[in-house]
């Protein structure tokens, strides 16, 4: 627990050293503006969903790629193989610290979107995961990139990919089997966070972002550990 608790604040410690929380507060407030503009085309709440899931998303995923090529550019990453270091306290720290960080970020864009009214504990958890989920996707993909330039292009596609439920819910064109995106499921639970007085609450959201979240991390453990050792 003590060697969790380091790797804890090592990462604290890395995204401050790296300007990446202030980044992230500049890029929420930068999306806050956007959305004080785009609310006058009216649907407040679907605007803001698509702004509060964009900045998770890019936080996790582009931030754990920044961390990773850094300590390994620094020799950070091979230092550490030599070390009795648990891998899964490695990751665990970073995605546990990029999720809240996403999450934070995320809450405060509502807050300043729509106000108080939407159902907190939901939208948080909701929120949590997703952010979970993109840091995740970010380990999966860095563990294969070389170079930065590499590991965001590859963000990039994966991030369209898997944003192809929003163009569903917005009416620009419909996606068939939208039900296997994570990203579909998390936007039933932040619609319902909204409008909690729906008659239908979707649980069965929750079980499948967690089941999203749990085997994706095994892809991304076996991926970066393979990486790790070269």
């Amino acid at each position: 627990m003590t060697a969790l608790l380091q790797r804890f604040r090592w990462e604290s410690l890395l995204l401050a050293r790296n300007n990446l929380v202030t980044i992230s507060v500049v890029v929420t407030l930068v999306y806050i503006g956007i959305f004080q503009l785009l609310k006058l085309l009216g649907h407040v709440e679907l605007i803001s969903m698509v702004m509060v899931l964009n900045d998770p998303a890019m936080i996790g995923m582009l931030f754990i790629g920044i961390t990773v090529i850094f300590e390994r550019e620094q020799g950070t990453l091979a230092a550490l193989q030599v070390t009795p270091m648990n891998l899964h306290h490695y990751l665990a720290a970073k995605i546990v610290t990029l999720s809240v960080l996403g999450t934070v970020c995320g809450y405060a864009m509502a807050v300043a979107s729509v106000g108080w009214n939407f159902e907190q504990l939901h939208f948080t958890a909701t929120l949590f995961l997703v952010s979970m989920s993109y840091s995740i996707l970010g380990i999966l993909l860095v563990a294969g990139a070389r170079q930065f330039v590499t590991f965001a292009l590859y963000a990039s596609g994966a991030i369209v990919l898997t944003f192809l439920p929003l163009f569903d819910w917005m009416g620009v064109f419909l996606v068939p089997g939208k039900e296997i995106f994570p990203l579909e499921h998390a936007l039933r639970l932040l619609g319902w966070s909204y409008d909690f007085q729906m008659d239908h609450f979707p649980w069965y959201s929750y079980p499948v972002l967690i089941a999203f979240n749990a085997l994706t991390y095994v892809w991304a453990y076996r991926r970066f550990s393979k990486f790790n050792r070269r």
